[in-house]
């Protein structure tokens, strides 16, 4: 009885072990001269669906292969032969360190991208990620230098951990609205140009920018109540900052070293300590804060680092529904908000607006004046001054807002009303 038992054990153990274990199958490949081939890629099987891995840190093709890999095409035999898988998942490490692969095809049935899963893949330029999508591990992208941009569905709620870091050709990123963390060095070093963080984000962690030397353009939401030791330190292409009010902690050296930084615009009245050195080498840059509080930034550590400390200019009033977003000098955001938005008098401001998919740009009112008819391809440049008011309403085409079952200025007037709240 017992080698009996010992039999069945050892039968057991083995079916585990194959059925956990990862194996070879066939992905379709497309070489740079056109050429059509097929390549074994390892995977875990779950009746028809695969999850690209090895169960280990090695990658599940071999690091050598050079092309367009097509993850919609993965058979049990090479040449569209045999029974056809449906990727749901890449898992960890499973493209690690594959510097030939220059795209991939990602089908829509993935649901998640494991721990670096593209790490170092140096040649890949571009990729869509689906918008099943709702994990992205650690260091997915970590050193994909080659990577000029990226759209992150709204299906995911955390960058994690050094996503996007090392990769110096990433300009852009659109972040969506679901977002509402950033993880430690999740674009360290990378070479975005702007950035824009969506409200609803509350935290930006530690080194989470530092390094973008390439940054100009900031838009910090005021959702965001804590910002980390480092996380934006030497982002030496910036020239100018607004914190808003929201913020209740600034990490230790976060703007370290942005040596370009020729002012910085704080709204926050409750002053607090932030962490040490957390504007060090700003020297060029001028603080503005809120109106009366210029004595106690001046006697509160870290902001009395800065040599001039003087009341924020005047502001306009920007209003704006949630059926588009509205861009200020390419930096600053709106979307569904009424807010301040700082003015030297006289001075041009660039607005651009971005409708939601389903609507467009309706009317622009600047001190009760429309200005719609200026605006060509949903961008305007106007004089603001302190004090002057801009409401700009989207909608969708032909929508009759009073119910009265025409569209005439009548709708447009309930929408501004609607907007202040009258």
């Amino acid at each position: 009885m017992k080698r009996v038992h010992l039999l069945l054990g050892s039968l057991v153990a083995m079916f585990m072990l194959s059925a956990n274990s990862a194996w070879a199958y066939y992905v379709k490949l497309t070489a740079e001269d056109g050429t059509v081939s097929w390549v074994e890629i390892k995977g875990v099987i779950n009746g028809s669906d695969i999850e690209i891995s090895t169960g280990g840190y090695n990658s599940a093709i071999d690091k050598n292969t050079k092309g367009a890999i097509d993850l919609n095409e993965v058979w049990s035999e090479s040449g569209e032969r045999g029974r056809h898988y449906r990727v749901t998942s890449i898992g960890n490490y499973a493209f690690y360190y594959c510097s030939g692969l220059t795209s991939i095809n990602m089908p829509v049935t993935v649901t998640s991208i494991g721990n670096s899963a593209f790490e170092y893949c140096s040649g890949l330029t571009s990729i869509t990620i689906p918008n099943g999508v709702t994990s992205i591990g650690p260091r997915a992208f970590f050193r994909c230098k080659s990577l000029t941009s990226i759209a992150i569905p709204n299906s995911v709620t955390s960058i994690e951990y050094g996503t996007f870091w090392g990769c110096s050709s990433l300009s852009s990123v659109d972040i969506p609205s679901s977002v509402t963390s950033i993880g430690e060095r999740a674009f360290y070093s990378s070479g975005l140009t702007s950035i824009a963080i969506p409200n609803g984000v509350t935290s930006i962690e530690n080194e989470a920018f530092s390094g973008c030397s390439y940054l100009t353009s900031l838009d910090i939401p005021s959702s965001v109540t804590s910002i980390g030791n480092s996380a934006f330190a030497s982002c030496s292409g910036l020239t100018s900052v607004v914190i808003p009010s929201s913020v209740t902690s600034i990490g230790k050296r976060a703007f370290a070293s942005c040596i370009n930084l020729t002012s910085f615009f704080s709204n926050i009245t409750d002053v607090f300590v932030t962490g040490d050195e957390a504007f060090d080498d700003c020297n060029k840059a001028s603080l503005y804060v809120p109106n009366g509080k210029v004595d106690v930034y001046q006697s509160t550590a870290d902001w009395n680092r800065f040599s001039k400390i003087e009341e924020k200019p005047g502001t306009f009033i920007l209003s704006c529904n949630d059926k588009g977003t509205v861009r200020v000098n390419r930096s600053i955001q709106f979307t569904n908000s009424v807010s301040e938005v700082i003015v030297n008098d006289g001075q041009d401001h660039s607005f651009y607006f971005e409708p939601n998919d389903d609507c467009k740009l309706k009317q622009v009112l600047i001190d009760g004046k429309d200005v719609t008819r200026s605006v060509k391809y949903n961008e305007l440049t106007a004089k603001m001054y302190k004090g002057s008011k801009m409401i700009v309403v989207f909608d969708k085409p032909g929508y009759d807002v009073n119910g009265d079952g025409t569209v005439d200025i009548s709708d447009v007037v309930q929408l501004v009303n609607k907007i202040l709240g009258q």
